[in-house]
């Protein structure tokens, strides 16, 4: 088995943990602080004193993965060479398959996902149990969103507060996601598919665009004015429904 499939077949060991710090000269404060877990947690988990949970291992293991860190067989541990890419999903279900790729990437508290599309209407047909279940991840995970879309457009399925409106001429008819080291480009013309390109390099080139986008855009009046009755629970595909009546009985 090679390092790459390493995570998909079995857990990170406790060695590999300290292995992985000793490589990246981290104290185990630091791992606690890019992880999102207590110091009294990691501790107890490398000292063996208490069985750890399955997704604490997940995360501490994508925390060193974030860091170039790859695992393989027999406690192994390197440093990853660049990570290049190219996935490509397309047919009636790829922007389901896109959403699940992003929940697979993404687990990591603190991160964001960020969204350049002209309109979320493009999204409509998603399945609503795929929808829900990817707003639980990141309720669950702490994960931000931000998503900028056309002046004027008020068909949205997130919350209200993550939009903002630029001009629709800066957009065109390649849409685009970035989530962790992974770019994704949404192709609306036939057939509909998505492509994933998994680098590094990549990802941060578009996230500086967007960071350059989201500081010119404007916050629609819905974003100002829409409250949330729950704001620590889940959003979902039936709140982003009521949000949109809301917004089409509400004068601007």
């Amino acid at each position: 088995m090679n390092f790459f499939h390493f995570q998909l077949h079995k857990m990170i060991s406790l060695s590999q943990i300290r292995a992985a710090r000793a490589l990246l000269n981290w104290t185990q404060g630091d791992l606690a602080k890019k992880s999102g877990l207590s110091l009294r947690a990691l501790n107890s988990i490398e000292r063996g004193t208490a069985l750890p949970r399955i997704d604490n291992l997940r995360l501490i293991q994508e925390t060193f993965e974030k860091a170039d860190i790859e695992f393989g067989d027999n406690d192994g541990v390197r440093r990853r060479t660049e990570r290049l890419e190219i996935i490509k999903f397309e047919g009636k279900q790829y922007l389901d398959q896109h959403l699940l790729d992003i929940v697979q990437e993404v687990r990591t508290p603190g991160s964001e996902i960020l969204f350049n599309v002209l309109s979320e209407k493009s999204s409509a047909d998603m399945t609503p149990g795929v929808v829900d279940a990817y707003f639980e991840h990141i309720c669950r995970y702490r994960i931000g969103e931000r998503l900028i879309m056309g002046t004027g457009e008020t068909y949205i399925i997130g919350p209200p507060s993550i939009h903002r409106w630029l001009k629709p001429e800066t957009f065109n008819h390649v849409y685009y996601v970035v989530y962790g080291d992974n770019v994704a480009f949404q192709l609306l013309g036939e057939p509909h598919r998505t492509i994933i390109i998994r680098n590094p390099g990549m990802a941060d080139m578009f996230r500086r665009q967007f960071e350059a986008n989201w500081a010119i855009a404007e916050m629609p009046w819905f974003a100002k004015r829409y409250k949330i009755a729950n704001p620590n629970e889940p959003w979902s595909m039936a709140k982003a429904a009521a949000a949109r009546e809301w917004i089409a009985n509400t004068k601007a």
